[in-house]
């Protein structure tokens, strides 16, 4: 997870610096709380319990190669 300011941020920063970035990759990664951690704030705010449970990488790989990818899991190729 990323905030969209952070997103934006980078990419105007890709814009301005197009040149010495060309070809460069930049990892973004956000403060968030990780899904356990957001399921426990989530629980306290509702007044409820939020249970997280975690999806296995291949079955989001059937929904979104990018999803995927972006959870971490292995590339397929």
């Amino acid at each position: 997870m990323i905030a969209v300011r952070d997103i934006g941020k980078y990419g105007l920063l890709a814009f301005e610096k197009a040149e010495e970035l060309n070809r460069k990759e930049i990892d973004l990664a956000g403060d968030a709380p990780m899904s356990p951690e957001a399921a426990q704030i989530l629980s306290a705010a509702a007044g409820r319990t939020i249970t997280f449970q975690p999806v296995p990488i291949a079955e989001v790989r059937k929904a979104s190669e990018d999803s995927a990818l972006m959870l971490g899991g292995p590339s397929r190729g």
